[in-house]
């Protein structure tokens, strides 16, 4: 009997670490008022989505795989994309200890799992680390990272990784697009960088005053093609240039 109470009191303790070494930064993040609250513009239409969505055959599989290894999964799949938002287990992690670096073990099983969250290969193959944060709580090491297309991040396209010491990843948390290539029907923006300056403006109710553009001028290489930046001058609105970025 006191066996069982202490694996249970050690898995309660274990899920109390990781959801405190988890929330803290977001706690943080939520409790600095930068003064740009409320300020992000999507000028996207608005979807009409439905209550829930279940997975699509080949990511279902998969999340059944991973629930035979881990009875307690808990997934949430998202309504708008169908990808899987969140994968957690809320007494342990989702996966065993694994030696070596433990940051590759989490890009590894990213790369190897996509087919969890609903993802293709593709989906996965482009991206960037944009944080890399060792807990102070924890050793617990979060991995943020942002999808990219031809070298341009995708709109709000994040995930976090969070991945101990010993290798276990503990939860997911994705924001990645699924089938990103296929979903994309331009390669020329259909708003100007003088129109989207404008409407932000609009948002949040300020006139934007006189905008001078400035001639596109190249960034940095890519793999197939330049990326292309538009500065834009707009004094009464900021001192520095607002910039858009698209590629050609």
């Amino acid at each position: 009997m006191s066996s069982i109470v202490h694996a249970s009191l050690k898995r309660s303790l274990l899920s109390c670490l990781i959801t405190t070494a988890l929330t803290l930064p977001v706690l943080a993040a939520s409790g600095k008022d930068d003064g740009n609250s409320g300020r992000h513009f999507d000028a996207r239409t608005t979807l009409t989505l439905p209550a829930s969505r279940a997975p699509m055959a080949e990511q279902a599989s998969a999340l059944q795989q991973l629930r035979a290894l881990v009875p307690e999964l808990r997934y949430e799949i998202d309504a708008a994309t169908g990808a899987t938002r969140t994968l957690s287990n809320p007494v342990g992690t989702l996966t065993g200890p694994s030696g070596g670096d433990n940051k590759l073990r989490a890009l590894s099983f990213l790369q190897s799992h996509a087919d969890l969250l609903g993802l293709s290969a593709a989906d996965v193959a482009d991206y960037e680390i944009t944080d890399d944060v060792q807990s102070n709580a924890a050793p617990i090491r979060n991995l943020y990272l942002r999808q990219m297309y031809q070298g341009l991040p995708v709109y709000n396209g994040q995930l976090q990784l969070p991945v101990d010491n010993e290798g276990r990843i503990l939860m997911v948390n994705n924001l990645f697009l699924p089938n990103l290539a296929q979903s994309v029907n331009r390669t020329q923006p259909v708003v100007t960088a003088e129109q989207a300056l404008t409407a932000a403006a609009a948002h949040i109710q300020r006139a934007v005053g006189p905008i001078t553009p400035d001639q596109p001028r190249r960034g940095r290489a890519a793999h197939d093609g330049d990326e292309c930046r538009q500065p834009v001058e707009a004094p009464d609105r900021s001192e520095a240039d607002a910039v858009a970025d698209w590629r050609r």
